[in-house]
């Protein structure tokens, strides 16, 4: 006696069946999309420590050959002062500024004004700056009533590379979700005061994902590329001026670590090497600058109590 056949839209569906299941077995986690964006909740508070480690020679036209190596150490606190579905608001204060560098050359007063001045980061729905506040106040403390020295801070540290390092720091991520080995890019300017110009465009891979002591970290490699463009005009009130110029920085890397569970950076590196030739005029005498330097940066995240 022979079976009844399995009627066809049942054959057909279990064929079916099992090729769904075949695909989703056999598909890699890669494929599936992941959101890495920040997640602020009003209250938050942590601090970010970056250490810049910085060698660096320096050959000038009738003085002797520079070596320094020094280490630079800034704690920033941030605190979450206003969340909504629209708006966030972050104040961060800088805690302290502390400099190891070579022994017989004083540490610039600059930086040690600079600590306690406090900004408060605007930012919308995505993350993105809109608002910069405090950046006047920290003038004032700075250079006070000198309007001398206010043109030479201003010309290191203009108002428009601090929005965009904060800016940098925060909206790095990409604008949707993406899966492994996504790619993005992201480009802005430095300013390198009376030097000139540093045009920056980061490459972002999104290349996996790791756990780490409970924590489900994406891993996000950072390809900078640089183009260095000279002053256009004389900087005024400056010492120096760059009569031209040229800037090499060898293959730069960085890698970031960012918490996409609790939407916050755990830790970022980066490292570079540059090395630039200038002639410049000072005191109305011409020289030539050669600067190497070999740059360490790494940013962590320290939680503190709210």
């Amino acid at each position: 006696m022979h079976r009844a056949s399995r009627p066809l839209h049942l054959s057909a569906f279990h064929w079916l069946l099992t090729c769904l299941l075949a695909w989703a077995l056999g598909t890699p986690l890669a494929a599936q999309d992941r959101v890495l964006e920040w997640k602020f909740k009003l209250g938050d508070k942590f601090q970010l420590v970056t250490t810049s480690e910085l060698k660096q020679i320096i050959r000038a036209t009738r003085q002797e050959e520079q070596k320094l190596d020094t280490i630079y150490v800034i704690t920033s606190t941030f605190q979450v002062t206003k969340a909504s579905e629209e708006v966030y608001e972050l104040k961060q204060t800088i805690d302290s500024i502390q400099i190891q560098a070579p022994s017989g050359l004083a540490p610039s007063k600059l930086y040690q004004q600079l600590q306690g001045v406090s900004f408060t980061l605007t930012l919308n729905k995505d993350k993105q700056l809109t608002k910069l506040d405090g950046y006047e106040e920290m003038m004032k403390k700075i250079t006070g009533d000198d309007p001398n020295l206010r043109r030479v801070v201003q010309s290191i540290l203009p108002e428009e590379t601090l929005r965009t390092s904060v800016q940098e720091s925060i909206s790095f991520l990409p604008s949707k979700s993406v899966n492994l080995g996504h790619q993005w890019e992201r480009s802005f300017s430095m300013a390198l005061g009376s030097l000139g110009t540093m045009q920056v465009t980061n490459q972002y891979t999104y290349e996996k994902d790791e756990n780490v002591q409970n924590d489900l970290l994406a891993v996000i490699k950072v390809q900078p590329r640089f183009q260095y463009q000279a002053p256009k005009a004389d900087p005024v009130g400056m010492p120096m001026q760059v009569l031209r110029g040229s800037v090499q920085v060898e293959p730069a890397s960085g890698m970031i670590w960012f918490d996409r569970i609790n939407g916050r950076l755990v830790k970022s590196e980066m490292k570079l090497t540059l090395k630039g030739k200038f002639d410049v005029r000072t005191s109305g005498q011409e020289a030539t600058i050669e600067i190497e330097q070999d740059q360490k940066v790494e940013i962590r995240r320290v939680e503190t109590a709210k």
